[in-house]
């Protein structure tokens, strides 16, 4: 016993002894609630709570507020366009928030991480779903909306594993999950819990021209309950689920709890489809949902503008009016390898990590002339003296095209000379992308005007003049050298073709030789020869 010390004994203990007990006592006590609160606000992923996609929407489980009718809706399962495949992958990383407010824990609880980075229920949060491949239209979008002092309330929901690492984009891990479902998901989550958001698409490009949000109707109007872009036609044809705002409340949480019992992962069922369905179904039929479809001029469907752009992709006014117009642009009936190609050229771009008013060096071609297999090897020549003089290549806009269309009568080509045909329907500029070689818009130096005064000096070589000739010292063509040292302070040198018939082009050719690695990369258009191109065909 008397090697153990003994409780002391507080009667005896003096007023002053007992206060500095009890202060000591309250100050544990306060540092353990401290300690507890910090672990549980940035590790609230380890509760019950977690985003397991539509278990985590299950009102019974999850205590969504109860709905009006228990009963199924009545929309019927549509199926009219494919749907991409459920993922199965997920990430083995351990939990946890980096600098940049990612996470690599899959199926973290939304709510939890977004308190845990700052953001509670009031400016609306703005996201989209996507992979590795949407990463640069990310960083896009968050320069656009810095700009307007919102992107602080913008994150990307990750479904591969790369996108996570995203520097300066807050990211959220939902590695393999389905990305429809992701976004039925992440909005019932968000509307139950206070947040009113605006959502897009990947393939949705905001232009810097116009702040998005100040073209729709505010919060404190109360005339909606969401807010969609246009539908095909001008809006004729219903709404576009690919970008819209919600407020929460019990028609938005009816709205999205109605989608989520029609959706399967499964088959080819069209989420958009189902959107408008039930949309129109609460808006009209039962007018328990305000719903607003917000204006054509700062919210296209590119599908709407086909024939425009077949008029335009070369009329730098006419580019310039649309861009001063437009807030966003949902690139409907483009090819997902040239949306992003497309989206610059028409100005849906801004100046990210210096993009315009960079410094660095680049070959433009002009002149482009023949028949499209012709025309095609140009531009696979172009590439290569810009990858041979380390140059940026600004892909050719047009092209004086012979075109060999097939009579429907006879079955014999009738030959057509088009003055101004797209070359990105010669060549698919994304094609490009698989070389050691960078590549920007034709219209380029057109908007590069809009972030900069400067002025690039430029320089024309006349081809023809000696300048395909083989040169004795490394086998290329002479043009290299001449660029490398006559041109190398010009910003941009422009390789003016003339007629280009005369070409040594032809396989046999030392010009074919020169380019035959570059030729067997890039992919040329089957369907050049034909007078228009149909939705999603304009390089097949």
């Amino acid at each position: 016993m008397d090697s153990m010390k003994e409780f002391p004994d507080l009667k005896n203990q003096s007023p002053a002894m007992i206060r500095r007990l009890r202060t000591s006592f309250l100050a544990f006590c306060l540092l353990i609630l401290a300690i507890s609160t910090f672990l549980l606000w940035t590790y609230g992923a380890t509760l019950p709570r977690v985003f397991h996609g539509f278990e985590d929407v299950d009102e019974n489980v999850q205590g969504e507020p109860a709905s009006q009718s228990n009963s199924a809706s009545t929309v019927p399962a549509t199926k009219t366009s494919p749907d991409l495949p459920a993922g199965s992958s997920a990430s083995e990383d351990g939990a946890g928030i980096d600098q940049s407010g990612s996470t690599n824990l899959p199926y973290f609880d939304l709510v939890w991480w977004l308190r845990s980075i700052g953001r509670v229920p009031g400016k609306p949060l703005i996201f989209m779903v996507g992979g590795n491949a949407d990463m640069a239209h990310a960083f896009n979008m968050y320069d656009i909306l810095q700009k307007y002092g919102r992107h602080d309330n913008f994150f990307l929901m990750c479904t591969q594993k790369a996108c996570l690492d995203a520097p300066d984009v807050y990211t959220y891990d939902v590695v393999g999950m389905n990305r429809r479902s992701v976004k039925i998901a992440a909005s019932i989550q968000l509307l139950r819990e206070g947040w009113n958001f605006i959502f897009l698409d990947p393939d949705v490009y905001l232009t810097d021209a116009l702040d998005p949000i100040s073209q729709m109707l505010p919060m404190d109007e109360p005339a909606w309950d969401i807010q969609f872009a246009p539908g095909p036609a001008k809006g004729a044809k219903g709404l576009d689920a690919s970008f819209f705002w919600a407020r929460p409340n019990k028609y938005t949480r009816e709205f999205f709890r109605r989608v989520k019992n029609n959706w399967s992962e499964s088959g080819d069922q069209d989420l958009n489809s189902l959107m408008n369905i039930v949309a129109f179904e609460m808006s009209n039929g039962q007018a328990t949902l305000k719903l607003k479809i917000l204006g054509t001029a700062p919210f296209k469907s590119w599908g709407d503008y086909i024939e425009w752009e077949s008029k335009n992709f070369n009329n730098k006014d006419a580019i310039n009016t649309l861009y001063n117009q437009t807030a966003a642009v949902h690139m409907t009936c483009v090819e997902p390898q040239l949306r992003p190609y497309l989206a610059r050229n028409f100005g849906a771009w801004t100046d990210v990590e210096s993009y315009y008013t960079g410094s660095r060096k680049f070959l433009g071609v002009k002149g482009l002339e023949g028949d499209a297999s012709h025309a095609s090897r140009i531009i696979g020549f172009a590439a290569k003296v810009a990858m041979d003089t380390q140059r940026t290549l600004i892909f050719p806009s047009s092209a004086i095209l012979t075109q060999a269309r097939k009579n429907a009568n006879t079955g014999a080509s009738d030959y057509v000379t088009v003055p101004e045909f797209p070359a990105y329907r010669i060549v698919d500029p994304s094609s490009l992308d698989n070389l050691n070689l960078h590549v920007v818009e034709a219209m380029y130096l057109n908007n590069k005007a809009r972030y900069t005064r400067q002025v690039p000096s430029q320089d024309v070589i006349i081809m023809g003049n000696g300048h395909s000739v083989k040169d004795p010292k490394d086998g290329k063509p002479v043009v290299v050298r001449t660029i490398k040292e006559e041109k190398k302070d010009i910003e941009v040198v422009w390789l003016d073709m003339g007629s280009g018939r005369w070409w040594d082009l032809d396989a046999s050719g030392a010009m074919a030789l020169y380019t035959k690695d570059v030729q067997a990369t890039i992919k040329s258009c089957t369907n050049a020869n034909e007078e228009s191109f149909e939705c999603d065909k304009r390089c097949v």
